[in-house]
């Protein structure tokens, strides 16, 4: 999947592991900024997903991208 950066945002912030825990509270906090595109880097596909659709739904401006930091492939 190709992440397109074309966005009204002024700042973009990657936040890795954001499908859970500590990472999905500060994408969420990220994304709820009226200036920021906060993009959700996530190794599972599918929980990634399901943490886009929920912030999305919540009002954030989020994008995704699977990326796994163990893995120069994906990064």
């Amino acid at each position: 999947m190709v992440l397109s950066l074309t966005s009204a945002a002024k700042r973009f912030a990657l936040v890795t592991g954001a499908n859970k825990g500590i990472g999905y509270e500060i994408a969420r906090k990220l994304g709820a900024e009226k200036d920021t595109l906060c993009i959700l880097g996530c190794r599972n596909t599918e929980l990634g997903q399901a943490a886009l659709s929920k912030l999305t739904n919540q009002g954030c401006n989020v994008a995704f991208v699977n990326i796994d930091l163990e893995d120069v492939d994906s990064i």
